[in-house]
């Protein structure tokens, strides 16, 4: 048994099909990277367009290809930034995508009204528009947001990073004092054997 939320899933999607909605009006839960480091973003069945960072990205796997102008790098390295210190960076970035993905269903549920009287009133392209602005803003709103969480991270040193330093530190210490100690010994015992 393996969840969905793993560091190598890539991406995830929940499509919410609602009996008596236009087909362009069903939602697809959207999310890049792994749900546990991500959020799930609205993106209507029809939609126009997805905006510029969602369509490109290419390179390695590993981090060396990273580009900060493609939201696939920028979910990606966060899921990076986040496994070095799991415990102590991913809550405060589940918090944080929590108040997103909350902010977005309410949104999608407000808007349904409005759609659902721009497709009575037969104004599709209207109601089109208006699902473009709102896939517009969620999608480079989280990618905004996911880009201004790796910088802050990646100018940050993992905990665990730096309890290894000091243990390293202190072993070090260590070792120099049993060297000391036993030069000092070594001396002492030559000075009394004289």
């Amino acid at each position: 048994y393996r969840t969905i939320c793993r560091g190598r899933t890539v991406s995830a999607m929940v499509v919410h099909l609602e009996p008596g909605i236009p087909s362009g009006m069903q939602v697809m839960w959207y999310c890049m990277g792994s749900p546990c480091v991500g959020v799930f973003m609205p993106v209507y069945a029809n939609v126009s367009e997805i905006p510029g960072p969602y369509l490109t990205g290419e390179g390695p796997e590993d981090p060396s290809g990273y580009d900060e102008g493609s939201a696939w790098w920028v979910y990606k390295m966060l899921q990076v930034s986040v496994d070095e210190d799991y415990c102590g960076r991913q809550p405060p970035v589940r918090e944080m995508w929590d108040g997103v993905y909350a902010a977005a269903s309410s949104e999608v549920e407000e808007v349904k009204s409005v759609l659902l009287a721009l497709y009575g009133d037969g104004k599709a392209a209207e109601a089109r528009r208006l699902m473009d602005e709102v896939v517009e803003a969620r999608l480079m709103g989280c990618y905004e947001s996911a880009l201004k969480m790796v910088n802050g991270l990646m100018d940050k040193e993992p905990a665990e990073s730096v309890e290894k330093d000091k243990t390293l530190v202190y072993l070090g210490l260590a070792g120099v004092l049993l060297v000391i100690g036993g030069l000092l010994l070594s001396y002492i015992m030559k000075v009394g054997k004289s």
